[in-house]
């Protein structure tokens, strides 16, 4: 990965992955469920990140029809990983769904969080 903000992105996303597991070890008095759910979400949330990052490298090069329908069976592919991920938290006893849900939004959440950070420094 050439871009550094990548990098940046996935850090921080595992950064709050750790923060939200620290909070479930220290608070709840049988974290493990949580925090396998956490460790779950939160790794194909950057495996899925980083996917998205070299299918749209590989799109840019491609002409217009080709990247239309490259992209959008990358989508899909995507989706399907969130859905069978998703199933496997809510079949499995082990594992949280609501924290596999926090972990899968992750790096979502580290981007708005960045993008807000940064039309604040704006403003000011």
């Amino acid at each position: 990965m050439s871009a550094p903000y990548i990098k940046n992105y996935i850090w921080r996303g595992i950064l709050i992955n750790f923060f939200v597991g620290l909070l479930f070890l220290l608070f709840v008095k049988n974290p493990k469920p949580y925090i396998l759910g956490i460790l779950f979400g939160g790794s194909v949330s950057v495996l899925m990140f980083i996917a998205l990052y070299h299918s749209t490298v590989r799109m840019v090069d491609k002409e217009p029809e080709a990247g239309k329908r490259y992209a959008m069976i990358q989508y899909l592919f995507r989706m399907c990983i969130y859905a069978t991920v998703l199933v496997v938290a809510a079949l499995a006893d082990y594992i949280s769904l609501y924290t596999t849900f926090i972990g899968l939004l992750s790096v979502k959440i580290a981007i708005h969080t960045d993008n807000i950070w940064k039309l604040f420094q704006e403003r000011r």
